[in-house]
């Protein structure tokens, strides 16, 4: 399974990074993560919306768990 990953959250550029030596990627087969005219696939984009949500839900938990230690 490849992962993904996004870059630090508090800065203002969004970075979607992913390990290119993973076996899942590939240049001649799957799914293609930009159109040809270089905009973001439909893949691409549920993934970017995956990946915000998942460390949205990261965040809560850790904004949680830090609550739940002060009291």
């Amino acid at each position: 399974m490849c992962r993904y990953a996004t870059s630090d959250r508090r800065s203002k550029e969004f970075s979607l990074c992913f390990d290119a030596n993973c076996a899942g990627f590939s240049r001649e087969k799957g799914k293609a993560l930009f159109n040809d005219d270089d905009t973001n696939s439909e893949f691409l984009n549920e993934t970017i919306q995956f990946t915000n949500g998942f460390n949205l839900e990261v965040e809560c938990t850790r904004e949680f768990t830090n609550l739940l230690t002060e009291y």
